[in-house]
């Protein structure tokens, strides 16, 4: 499978880390394998992290369904605009039993 150089970044735009990814069928969003557990972890294009699943498949299928709630090529900025956004998104990781990554009230840096 295809893979790309994706570099992890905090809410803030600071990198933390460098990693292996690759594309989902939904554009703007990659999975890759965590290095500091199982699981398997839905990141966007620019670096920001989103959720943690167990496995590829459920990091897959997630990401294809979240490709219905909006424009993941779009900038986090852009798409921090998109009216309940992170409310839908929290609610489609929670249904698929990940854990949600993307959250402003806490520490990215620890993903």
């Amino acid at each position: 499978m295809e893979t790309v150089t994706l570099t992890l970044r905090t809410l803030e735009g600071e990198p933390f880390a460098t990693v292996q990814a690759q594309p989902t069928s939904t554009p703007g969003l990659l999975i890759h394998h965590a290095a500091d557990s199982d699981g398997w972890r839905l990141a966007h294009q620019s670096g920001l992290p989103i959720a943690e699943f167990t496995t590829d498949q459920m990091a897959r299928h997630t990401a294809t369904y979240l490709g219905s709630l909006a424009d993941w090529t779009r900038s986090p900025e852009e798409l921090r605009s998109v009216r309940n956004l992170l409310h839908e998104v929290a609610t489609v990781i929670s249904v698929a039993n990940g854990v949600l990554l993307l959250n402003p009230g806490t520490n990215p840096t620890t993903y």
